[in-house]
């Protein structure tokens, strides 16, 4: 379900800065690494129990593996004094050990989020200062995996539609450097609240690099309660992240 998604997403962006691309407008896409941590409460059903599970869990990227897994992302922009269009698809793999019961669980979360959003520039000043209005649409996917000496306890999967929206403040502090901060929260049941702050540093013409920190409450549950398919997850998303922007 997730690929029509992210190839919906691909089309838009392509068609956003196509056609934007009036006086007054301007692209970036970005690539870069990211750092993820997650303080995690997770609640789901144990095949060998027979039993809901709770665990707690500082899940983090540790291995070159799961590092070079938060690469394979992006993300970009077509933007002007009016109007803001993003979009973004990444990707994290963290792993931790937890106990409970007198036993030691080796947990492996995998996500992705694929999202898109427009914003109205509702005010705005002559030195560039912009505070932008949001609303858009986010795909959320988990992939929950545990293992007690290497024999599976629980292999779940959550995904979810959301529709959120927030505000984006773009802050000019000298000539080459710019402050982005930026607030959402979803509208559903499982909710999701986010807060970014960012320093874009223009190198050149074509080239910026950005630095940001993004800390994120998320709240996602599949499956019924006391069902073989359930999972809940509750916990703090944070990330540190260094990005070069191609600009035109």
């Amino acid at each position: 379900m997730y690929k029509g998604f992210v190839n919906s997403l691909l089309f838009l962006s392509t068609f956003v800065c196509c056609s934007a691309s009036a006086v007054g407008w301007h692209h970036g896409f970005a690539i870069g690494l990211s750092k993820y941590q997650a303080s995690s409460d997770i609640q789901f059903y144990d095949q060998t129990q027979a039993s809901n599970q709770s665990l707690s869990a500082e899940l983090t990227a540790e291995t070159s593996a799961q590092l070079m897994h938060t690469l394979v992302g992006f993300e970009g922009y077509s933007i002007s004094s009016d109007w803001a269009f993003s979009y973004a698809l990444e990707q994290f793999k963290v792993t931790d050990t937890a106990t409970a019961n007198n036993s030691t669980y080796a947990i492996e979360l995998k996500g992705l989020s694929a999202e898109m959003d427009a914003g109205l520039a509702i005010i705005k000043f002559r030195n560039g200062l912009r505070l932008y209005g949001l609303a858009g649409v986010r795909y959320l996917t988990h992939k929950f995996d545990t293992k007690i000496n290497l024999v599976e306890q629980a292999q779940l999967k959550a995904d979810q539609f959301q529709l959120y929206t927030g505000l984006r403040l773009d802050m000019p502090l000298y000539k080459s450097l710019v402050l982005h901060i930026k607030a959402d929260t979803a509208i559903a049941d499982n909710t999701y609240s986010r807060l970014s702050a960012g320093l874009n540093y223009r190198l050149s013409r074509n080239l910026s690099l950005v630095t940001e920190a993004e800390l994120g409450n998320l709240e996602l549950t599949s499956g019924k309660d006391g069902q073989t398919d359930y999972y809940n997850y509750d916990g703090d998303l944070n990330k540190l992240s260094i990005k070069a922007v191609y600009i035109w």
